[in-house]
């Protein structure tokens, strides 16, 4: 967020306290037993996340993606809002342990009440799938992470993602364990289409925030897969999978901010007597342009402003490389490291990279 402080230095105060005000709500979200006081921790990081969402008061498009981001999130939350108030009027409870313990004693037992116990369910699940991007709960997630400032739409790829799975991944687990063949199969449905509608999205993409957006939608459906299974392992797979996601997008958004925020090159003036000056008129001396592809630099985020950038700063296109390399699943120095022969010196006079 030090980019933010320095490009709106009067509102650097402001932008820590809603950060702080994210991370709290996400505290009480995940923390939480109840599902009001899980609702109440969602909105606690919802809307100070639309306010940076919008913090780019002078940016059309950033007012258009908090827009976009707030209502979205108040539909969410009217819809999960709807599912909680059908689970209490079955349940008769909000409690975590006592809904599941109700619903495990009584499932079958339910008869009329056993449909509502079901829509009820799958509204909160649709309400949670807004705020992880699931399909078809995505359509706000693309115009969003564009308009946001950079480090906002980093911010809010990883933190707002990763507590939200791993929240959902708790409740479905605990509260609805019993109730497993009825969620299972529309997880099951629900991935599928987010994976293939993410990365199909995903190439036709020429702006990279917009291309890091259906990278994330099928990011969640890949790390949904680790709930399928319904057990410990699981849920352990899926935590190592959002710490690595975590770290993988944040490098991402590392060097789109620095690519973003690189001066545009000037031109240079160029001295008489050089191998430059042809085409002088006069002796008149004339600058020529440092050469630079169109877009490269200058506030741009569109993918053209990348080409070269192993050139100009090979570092930045390093960590880019192995960032995309970790998102898409390539570990190439791990696997390289494990094909090399393990049975003692003698073993490389065999290797295909001796030259024996």
């Amino acid at each position: 967020m030090a980019a933010m402080g320095q490009k709106f230095p009067l509102y650097k105060d402001s932008s820590y306290l809603l950060i702080l005000s994210t991370l709290l709500g996400m505290y009480v979200m995940m923390s939480s037993g109840h599902f009001l006081l899980f609702f109440l921790g969602l909105e606690m990081a919802s809307v100070p996340m639309a306010c940076l969402v919008a913090f780019d008061k002078y940016k059309q498009q950033s007012a258009e993606a908090a827009a976009k981001y707030i209502l979205t999130a108040t539909f969410s939350s009217g819809v999960m809002l709807y599912g909680i108030s059908m689970l209490y009027g079955v349940c008769g409870t909000l409690y975590f342990d006592v809904m599941a313990l109700v619903i495990a004693a009584k499932g079958s037992v339910f008869s009329g009440q056993g449909t509502m116990l079901i829509m009820g369910m799958v509204f909160f699940f649709s309400g949670l799938g807004f705020k992880i991007s699931l399909v078809p709960f995505h359509f706000w997630t693309a115009d969003t992470y564009q308009g946001a400032p950079t480090p906002v739409t980093g911010y809010l790829s990883v933190v707002s993602k990763g507590a939200a799975t791993l929240t959902l991944a708790i409740i479905l687990m605990k509260v609805f364990a019993s109730m497993v063949d009825y969620w299972e199969p529309l997880l099951w449905i629900v991935i599928m289409l987010t994976i293939t509608v993410g990365n199909l999205f995903a190439i036709r993409q020429k702006e990279l925030k917009r291309f890091m957006a259906f990278s994330s939608i099928s990011q969640a459906g890949y790390i949904m897969l680790a709930v399928v299974g319904n057990s410990t392992v699981g849920l352990t797979a899926l935590t190592f999978y959002v710490l690595v996601y975590v770290a993988a997008n944040l490098a991402v958004f590392t060097v789109i901010t620095a690519v973003e925020h690189r001066p545009t090159p000037q031109p240079l003036p160029v001295r008489e007597g050089s191998g430059y000056t042809q085409g002088c008129m006069d002796g008149q001396k004339v600058s020529t342009p440092l050469p630079h592809r169109e877009g490269q630099g200058g506030g741009s985020t569109q993918m053209s402003a990348y080409n070269g950038l192993y050139q100009t700063n090979p570092k930045l296109a390093l960590l880019m490389t192995l960032a995309l390399f970790s998102l898409a699943g390539i570990s190439w120095p791990l696997s390289e490291v494990t094909r090399l022969p393990h049975s003692g010196p003698t073993s490389w006079s065999s290797s295909p990279l001796s030259t024996r």
